[in-house]
């Protein structure tokens, strides 16, 4: 138990980072990154559903076509190939960072696997509604800079901490 001096204004008690074995939790540096790496895929994503619906739209598709001529259905295939890629990645990145990725590989499991799968589909769709759509791309971008500064500081403090040492 910590001795607590009344005339100390601040308690300077060290906590440990983590709690729990090894992969049953998610670091707060290891997160940040997750978070950004699930916010940056959307936008790739994203471009290739514009690529879709401009293509195929015949407001938008002339140039399209005259730039892809006869490869346009493969250049479409592979726009749509690359939409279920970004989003995977956009979705595992987000999983890792929330830690349902660590809630899976616990054992004894803490839910059934139908618990942490629909609560994982829960949180997608969340953090799709919020940040996914092109609309919302001023709020994407303002979370990615606010992670980069996170992870910035992180960084910032290890070499503190290592040059200190």
């Amino acid at each position: 138990m910590p001795q607590i001096n009344p005339a100390q204004t601040t308690l300077a008690i060290e906590f440990p980072p983590a709690y729990g074995s090894e992969g049953s939790y998610v670091d707060l540096e290891v997160r940040a990154e997750e978070l950004l790496a699930a916010l940056v895929a959307l936008g790739p994503r994203n471009q290739r559903l514009g690529f879709d619906t401009a293509s195929n739209d015949r407001r938008y598709n002339r140039p399209i076509r005259e730039r892809y001529r006869g490869a346009l259905p493969a250049v479409q295939m592979g726009a749509a190939d690359n939409v279920e890629k970004f989003e995977k990645e956009a979705k595992l990145s987000l999983w890792r960072a929330t830690g349902y990725t660590a809630l899976k590989s616990i054992k004894p499991r803490l839910a059934t696997k139908g618990e942490v799968n629909g609560g994982a589909r829960k949180m997608w769709r969340d953090f799709e509604h919020a940040y996914g759509h092109t609309s919302t791309r001023g709020a994407r971008d303002r979370y990615k800079r606010q992670l980069s500064r996170t992870i910035k500081r992180f960084k910032d403090r290890e070499e503190h901490l290592t040059e200190a040492a």
